[in-house]
């Protein structure tokens, strides 16, 4: 989000990091990671159409720092969690993430790729 002074960027939430209430980490400058295995379970087809349904463990990590001079690789927040995605002719993406970090648990919907 925009700053009333400059651009600040915010980790938390369904597309940063999960299990973490959204903007929950704000600073000018971010260091973010993310790593997901996706397995396809389930596939079906119907006349013109077609579903996947997969599974998805996942691990986040993140910081935020006020300034550039001070990054460095201590303090970083980490969550983890699964999701289960159900994807209709590949181009219509339904996905549930369940979050789990050391301040919260979050159930997050997104109706997109996490990135």
């Amino acid at each position: 989000f925009n700053g009333t002074d400059r651009y600040i960027v915010a980790l938390g939430g369904s597309s940063t990091l999960r299990g973490y209430q959204l903007s929950r980490f704000v600073g000018p400058v971010t260091g973010f990671a993310n790593l997901e295995i996706r397995w396809k379970f389930f596939e079906m087809s119907g006349d013109e159409s077609h579903f996947t349904f997969h599974l998805i463990p996942f691990f986040d990590t993140g910081r935020v720092w006020d300034d550039l001079k001070n990054t460095g690789i201590k303090g970083y927040a980490q969550s983890y969690g699964i999701g289960f995605q159900i994807s209709y002719n590949l181009n219509t993406i339904l996905r549930f993430d369940f979050a789990k970090s050391r301040e919260d648990n979050t159930f997050n919907f997104q109706m997109a790729q996490p990135f």
